[in-house]
């Protein structure tokens, strides 16, 4: 495809999402970070991204991210880790990653803490919470997600910016509304309880299929990918 063409689409569809999100988002709600998720396109497609102004980039794998950053190497791109990080992993997150969506146990945390301290290197971090009780989905239970806050917060070299989640993959987006409340929910408790400071301000959640619920429900990023890249793949 003409690089110019590509350049069309990617914005046409750009505007298209940060459109539908203005219009769902909640008059006086929050303001909604659009992370473009990348992680199946390869990296001619997230420099046509950066050229359109986009700065927020997800990706489910550290060599994938690694790969791009080191390749491309944009002064002002931000990268955020969306997926399971192994714990063997854990230390090559720093100096590439703005923020790990995807803290789902304390043993990750403890290992991420220890290697922040290494560093000298303070680690955004954002709680997942499984919110769907599905077996094969990671993350903490909804009625661990206080604790974790706690713990996790008082490891000094993290700073818990907030909670995450995924909705059940359907195709109708409406089912995902009862998961995406329910971390709203836990989201106001924690707050509300004086668990945290001013910085525990995000909610990640929402995808392709379900963005524009989440901002309903209050999300403050969304995750989006193939309908950014609809039509170009």
């Amino acid at each position: 495809m003409d690089p110019r063409e590509i350049r069309r689409r990617l914005l046409e569809n750009l505007q298209g999402v940060r459109g539908r999100i203005e219009r769902r988002r909640p008059q006086g709600g929050p303001e909604v970070k659009l992370v473009v998720v990348t992680k199946q396109v390869g990296p001619q497609m997230v420099q046509a991204l950066f050229e359109l102004g986009e700065r927020e980039f997800g990706e489910s794998r550290v060599s994938d991210a690694l790969t791009k950053a080191q390749l491309l190497r944009l002064e002002g791109a931000r990268w955020h880790m969306i997926g399971h990080l192994q714990r063997n992993k854990a230390a090559k997150v720093f100096g590439l990653f703005y923020m790990v969506h995807s803290v789902d146990s304390l043993e990750l945390a403890e290992i991420l803490a220890r290697r922040a301290e290494e560093e000298k290197a303070p680690l955004e971090v954002l709680i997942q919470v499984n919110t769907t009780d599905e077996p094969q989905k990671r993350g903490v239970r909804p009625d661990q997600a206080r604790s974790m806050v706690e713990h996790v917060s008082a490891l000094k070299s993290l700073r818990v910016r907030g909670l995450m989640t995924m909705a059940r993959l359907s195709g109708d987006a409406e089912e995902a509304r009862p998961a995406f409340r329910l971390l709203s929910e836990i989201f106001s408790a924690v707050r509300n309880q004086g668990l945290v400071g001013p910085e525990f301000s995000e909610l990640s959640m929402g995808m392709s299929q379900d963005y524009a619920v989440a901002v309903e429900e209050g999300a403050t990023i969304v995750r989006v990918g193939s309908a950014i890249f609809e039509g170009l793949k």
